[in-house]
């Protein structure tokens, strides 16, 4: 069920107007949802610079975005909403409150080189604390296959509850 859901809560984004190139493919997660109005975490890399996002949803659905929230410090975390149109299955994704450890199964999905709501699996190989100007953020390495595309996708435990954001 919590990995379905996973599935169903991992977005398209598209930001343009943001690059010379005009524009970016990126994947982001569904963290909250307040009647029609949809709340996604991805990478600031995802969406910088841009002078507008689309987000493309799994049942075909596509809004236009705002930037709710950015992180402090060169974090590359970035809180994006829009309104769905349609009332929908798409709920919010279990976050995990715990740690993940060495060896532990993980999967990740994403939206890499167009190959849209992508699904692979993969290991923890470890985890480190980075450093940002004295804010200290977990950082997990894994060897799961992370592509260009995948940057703001969700990476989950087994039980399909979100432990990270693909960078």
């Amino acid at each position: 069920q919590e990995r379905a859901n996973a599935l169903r809560a991992n977005v398209v984004i598209k930001s343009t107007g943001g690059t010379l190139f005009s524009s970016v493919l990126g994947s982001g997660v569904v963290i909250n949802k307040t009647g029609k109005t949809i709340y996604l975490l991805t990478n600031k890399h995802v969406i910088e610079n841009s002078k507008s996002m689309e987000v493309s949803f799994y049942n075909g659905e596509i809004s236009e975005a705002t930037i709710v929230w950015q992180a402090p410090k060169n974090i590359d975390i970035v809180i994006i909403s829009c309104t769905l149109l349609a009332e929908t299955k798409i709920k919010p994704v279990t976050l995990f409150s715990g740690l993940v450890g060495q060896a532990q199964t993980v999967f990740a999905i994403g939206n890499p080189m167009n190959l849209l709501w992508s699904y692979t699996e993969g290991v923890i190989s470890s985890r480190r604390i980075q450093n940002y100007d004295g804010l200290e953020v977990s950082i997990y390495q894994t060897q799961t296959p992370i592509n260009s595309g995948n940057s703001g996708g969700g990476l989950y435990n087994q039980e399909g509850k979100l432990i990270g954001i693909n960078s």
